[in-house]
């Protein structure tokens, strides 16, 4: 939950932004992807990302995540002046 705020008078504009006020942890982004091991090559095929190398055995690796945190809580002010 944000709140923000701007007032403008005349040619000076204040501005008040106030991110994160709940400071809850939160996932900006995520993305969860399949990645081959040495004994295994890539795939065109999105249901099977990887195939085992002829004469090698087959690994199966876990599936990597990764994701941006949110920001914590967070006060932004600005002056802007026209011109």
């Amino acid at each position: 939950m944000d709140l923000i705020g701007r007032y403008r008078w005349r040619n000076v504009e204040l501005s008040l932004q106030l991110l994160n006020l709940t400071n809850t942890d939160w996932r900006e982004a995520q993305f969860a992807d399949n990645s081959c091991v040495r004994s295994e090559e890539q795939s065109t095929n999105p249901n099977a990302p990887c195939f085992v190398k002829p004469g090698k055995s087959g690994v199966t690796p876990p599936d990597g995540i990764h994701f941006t945190p949110g920001n914590p809580f967070n006060a932004i002010a600005g002056v802007k002046i026209f011109f």
